[in-house]
């Protein structure tokens, strides 16, 4: 058991307790999720050949981390086409 700043509060484990609840977890964080894929042996080398990565979980995330950039470019082309049209031409847009 950590530390005791009050009596009431206790770090242990990996967590903050307040009396019996937990209060804070700091074992993972909130925004990252356990995922069990398969990956092919050969895609993988040549994802992490082009990415320079090492690791498993570094070709996975600068992977999805380029997907997301580009698609976030894409859309964001899109929508400036979209304001650069005419009026007339942006009613046809949403049908």
């Amino acid at each position: 058991m950590g530390v005791a700043l009050n009596p009431a509060i206790r770090h242990d484990e990996g967590l903050l307790r307040l009396g019996i609840y937990i209060v804070i977890s700091t074992v993972y964080t909130h925004v990252m999720s356990k995922r069990l894929v398969d990956i092919d042996d050969a895609t993988l080398e040549a994802a992490q050949a082009e990415l320079g990565t090492v690791t498993i979980k570094a070709t996975v995330n600068e992977a999805l981390r380029l997907a997301g950039t580009r698609r976030a470019e894409v859309v964001h082309e899109a929508l400036g086409r979209l304001a650069a049209a005419a009026p007339f031409e942006r009613d046809d847009a949403w049908r």
